[in-house]
């Protein structure tokens, strides 16, 4: 059995480490770090052998929209900015995230399914890309130059950064998510063009 967990598990840890140590912060993380917890509980009692947690960090990706404002800042900042709209940033937008295009989720989802274990494993990349570079990428895809606009940031317990630590991942499948950010970019913008064009 594979299923989703999450590097907000991660909130008040710099190690992104699937050996480190997790405090869930959340009621979303709880829910989360209990699922890992069942998991490891149904292989110690009933022999359940199979069971492997997928840790995801920033997925993005196709046929976001349904989410609003729960779907991945790429995608919120490339809507918005496809409109000339000056994305939000918090703080001074130096905060980082790992991104993971959706078809390399998909490439590891299915190379693990062959993998028969017990285990929690991150889904990331191993790279960190800063608010402002991904304002600037989309800027370069779209070959516009909008500026963001900072504010104080309003969330508690905001992450400030994610960065996959991918040893395990490369050990287990010997592959790690390689899509460029700007690759990902590119690939949602000609996807929108085609079909608008296939409306007409």
């Amino acid at each position: 059995m594979l299923f989703a967990s999450t590097s907000s598990l991660y909130s008040a840890s710099e190690n992104f480490s699937e050996s480190g140590r997790n405090l869930p912060q959340t009621e979303y993380e709880y829910t989360k770090y209990c699922n890992e917890l069942d998991a490891f509980l149904y292989y110690k009692r009933y022999n359940m052998c199979n069971n492997l947690g997928m840790r995801f960090f920033s997925i993005y990706g196709y046929n976001e929209l349904h989410k609003g404002k729960y779907a991945n800042l790429v995608s919120q900042f490339l809507w918005a900015m496809e409109k000339g709209e000056r994305p939000i940033l918090y703080g001074d937008g130096e905060q980082s995230r790992d991104f993971v295009w959706i078809e390399d989720l998909c490439k590891v989802i299915e190379m693990l399914m062959s993998h028969c274990r017990t285990d929690i494993v991150n889904i990331g990349s191993g790279k960190s890309v800063s608010l402002n570079e991904l304002v600037q990428t989309i800027n370069d895809v779209l070959g516009t130059n909008i500026e963001p606009v900072y504010i104080d940031n309003p969330i508690k317990d905001y992450i400030q950064n994610t960065k996959a630590d991918t040893e395990k991942l490369k050990w287990i499948i010997d592959y790690v998510p390689n899509t460029s950010l700007h690759e990902g970019i590119e690939k949602l913008v000609k996807r929108k063009t085609l079909n608008s064009r296939a409306d007409l």
